[in-house]
């Protein structure tokens, strides 16, 4: 499935990620990297228009879905920590 979007001036942005996912990130083929370029854009452009709110929900919606994945409470605070710290700097 291909997603058509108007040409539109590319930019390039450094976001930190947990190290496993910039792995697999890095591991990747090109037509996957590709793919996953396209969903982060859509999630982006989702939420680009929302309100603080929605954007707040949607983070809770995540975080209750990681913790019934396995993931603890703690480990998700500290991934968060991570996540603000970064944008701190």
């Amino acid at each position: 499935m291909s997603i058509a979007t108007p040409p539109q001036r590319i930019q390039t942005v450094n976001i930190p990620l947990a190290a496993d996912l910039a792995e697999a990130y890095l591991a990747a083929p090109n037509e996957v990297r590709r793919k996953w370029h396209a969903l982060i854009e859509i999630y982006l452009r989702r939420f680009q228009t929302s309100t603080p709110e929605t954007l707040d929900r949607t983070l809770r919606e995540i975080g209750d879905e990681a913790l019934t994945n396995g993931l603890t409470e703690r480990e998700l605070n500290d991934i968060l920590q991570d996540e603000d710290d970064a944008e701190r700097r």
